[in-house]
């Protein structure tokens, strides 16, 4: 599939040579095209920018985390029968054989706030993906990132895209400064309250679990959802008590995570009983979230995309609609 790919890309680098044009083409790996050539090689490296698209690595782990020096052979390529990987290891093996048959630009077309982040109930793990995936991407031989994404990605904050805006333009930042620096202005004073309760939210939650990576039946994920649903609950007084402490901006914003909390009981309560395989349960409140997003959409709508987190859920989470 992809020496047939190249070679019609030679042959289109070859059409607008002769008529004098210098104009650019990105080319993509992505599902088929993830696995390299055998024996083509694109030859005009000028002419082409490689697009690196792995949409179904995991968001649990960053590129950081990886190895290069003991990556898998690459799986091969077998026409109707691919089985696409889900393991940074395995994406980044795709990535290397093509690197070894083109030396030209690159970048990674990446998907942290394509769907990953529903998985995420605190948006803290998320965001700590993408700031050592941009930190990385020198190590993996990539020259820049572009994110496929909701627009409306801000439930119940949108750090994880100031991380990426700040990460893009100084990749040396400190992780630290700039929490301090986002949150300290989002929810005032008592902004460290507001992230050890959101830090907590993400370590009991699961990008992968909420995607379909990996086993619906967990009895680990089971317990961390039946954790963060206690700690939403429990987060009433803390949360009620900023909303009436904090004025303009600040108390929209502790606001807002009123409306979150009742959004993660109720999901992380549906969640806890897919972990568990008691199904009718589930169902009865994922009905319930469905409800409460619903009607509170004129609310959050600016901030969570209402139709792709129940796309997302049953198409991937395992739930029914």
């Amino acid at each position: 599939m992809a020496d047939q790919y190249v070679r019609i890309l030679n042959a289109l680098d070859q059409a607008l040579s002769e008529q004098g044009l210098d104009t650019k083409i990105c080319f993509l790996l992505y599902h088929e095209l993830l696995f390299a050539p055998e024996k083509e090689r694109i030859e005009n490296l000028e002419r082409f920018t490689m697009m690196f698209a792995p949409i179904t690595r995991t968001f649990e782990r960053s590129y950081a985390d990886v190895n290069l020096d003991s990556l898998p052979e690459p799986a091969k390529y077998v026409r109707n029968q691919i089985v696409l990987p889900n393991s940074l290891e395995e994406n980044l093996a795709c990535l290397k054989a093509w690197q070894d048959r083109f030396d030209g630009d690159s970048f990674v077309y990446d998907y942290p706030l394509g769907r990953a982040h529903y998985g995420d109930l605190g948006y803290m793990n998320i965001s700590k993906t993408i700031y050592t995936d941009i930190q990385n991407l020198d190590r993996i031989g990539l020259r820049g990132y572009i994110s496929c994404q909701e627009l409306r990605a801000g439930f119940p904050h949108n750090f994880p895209n100031y991380v990426m805006g700040k990460m893009l333009v100084d990749p040396s930042r400190d992780w630290i400064g700039l929490e301090e620096e986002y949150f300290s202005v989002m929810y005032g004073n008592n902004w460290k309250e507001a992230v050890n309760y959101l830090q907590f939210l993400s370590d009991h939650s699961s990008c992968d679990h909420f995607n379909a990576i990996g086993d619906r039946q967990n009895k680990e994920m089971a317990k961390k959802y039946h954790d963060a649903s206690k700690e939403a609950h429990e987060a009433l007084f803390m949360i009620e008590a900023n909303c009436i402490e904090t004025q303009g901006h600040q108390k929209e914003e502790w606001k807002q995570l009123s409306w979150h909390r009742q959004y993660t009981m109720r999901l992380s309560k549906a969640l806890e009983h897919i972990a568990t395989g008691h199904m009718n349960e589930a169902d009865l409140e994922w009905h319930d979230f469905l409800d409460f997003i619903r009607r509170s959409e004129p609310i959050i709508q600016r901030n969570l995309d209402i139709y792709q987190v129940i796309e997302v859920a049953k198409n991937y989470a395992g739930f029914r609609l």
